[in-house]
């Protein structure tokens, strides 16, 4: 999953005005800032956290994360970057001094307040954290569990209960962003091998959501629209980096919710990791780019 791809998921299903050329450099800017942001994290004047393609009025913005604190009484909708100037000034400096006039333009803001990872007593699954159940994975011979995220379960090897302490997995492979050292600085999930074993739902398919698109959470009953979606996105107490994320239209998950399985018309988006306040919003990491992970950096050649 990438921001162009996200771009041309929500061309696809809704009837936009951007001009291919446009689509094309509003995906291009998106892409430096997530970039940039990724390299170089928390800034002076403002935290940034994050920076992705949002969807407002029947068009993508290229759009930055910014503290909320610093204008409180602000609108909770996208603002153009030329209102900030104190901000603008702070990206140029994360673009090492570069500026494209047409950023003036085409950049918005989204502010919020605090983010903070969906782990917390009162969910269905528990190891380092408590979370959920994601997608069913196989691989191997015949080897079967479940994606959870990796801040739930953290330690490899580690057993992982249900809430009335029966065992239902270990922990195989685990990565958390905001844990030091990872693996990766992006990716936040975990593999739990069934055990004792049991089959696996198997089959469902991997795809990307686009903008307006309805997705619904796996064991919550809530489901909400896609309107974002960030190449890079600082979160939690730690301002850890998260990679090719989701946002929804609404806060529909709480601390707990990690690793659920978020779905639409039946097919997987993505898994739970967190969520900001004020402006409310889940974030939800792409499944494909977890599984491309997954296999890259381990011998778990996983499948949905």
């Amino acid at each position: 999953m990438t921001l162009r791809a996200f771009a041309l998921a929500t061309r696809a299903r809704t009837e936009m005005a951007d001009s291919t050329a446009e689509l094309n450099r509003k995906t291009d800017i998106a892409e430096l800032f997530s970039d940039a942001i990724r390299a170089r994290g928390r800034k002076r004047y403002f935290r940034l956290h994050g920076a992705g393609l949002f969807y407002e009025d029947g068009l993508l913005y290229p759009t930055v994360l910014a503290d909320r604190s610093q204008n409180p009484s602000s609108s909770q909708g996208l603002i153009p970057i030329r209102v900030f100037p104190d901000l603008r000034d702070t990206l140029i400096d994360v673009l090492d001094g570069f500026w494209a006039d047409d950023f003036d333009n085409y950049l918005r803001v989204m502010l919020t307040t605090a983010s903070f990872l969906h782990a917390a007593p009162g969910s269905e699954i528990v190891e380092t954290a408590t979370g959920r159940v994601g997608p069913h994975v196989t691989w191997g011979s015949g080897r079967t569990g479940f994606l959870t995220a990796g801040h739930v379960a953290q330690s490899i090897g580690g057993t992982v209960d249900d809430l009335a302490g029966n065992q239902v997995g270990t922990v195989r492979w685990s990565n958390d962003p905001a844990q030091a050292p990872s693996t990766t600085a992006d990716v936040d999930v975990a593999l739990v091998e069934f055990d004792p074993p049991q089959s696996a739902i198997t089959g469902q398919t991997a795809r990307t959501a686009g903008a307006g698109e309805v997705v619904d959470v796996a064991g919550t009953g809530q489901q909400s629209t896609v309107f974002a979606f960030m190449g890079s996105v600082l979160m939690g107490s730690a301002q850890a980096n998260y990679a090719n994320c989701y946002a929804t239209q609404n806060l529909v998950t709480q601390p707990g919710d990690s690793g659920a399985l978020v779905e639409s018309t039946g097919d997987v988006v993505g898994m739970v990791i967190g969520g900001f306040s004020q402006r409310d919003m889940t974030i939800v990491q792409a499944i494909d780019y977890q599984i491309t992970e997954i296999r890259n950096l381990t011998t778990y050649m996983i499948s949905l």
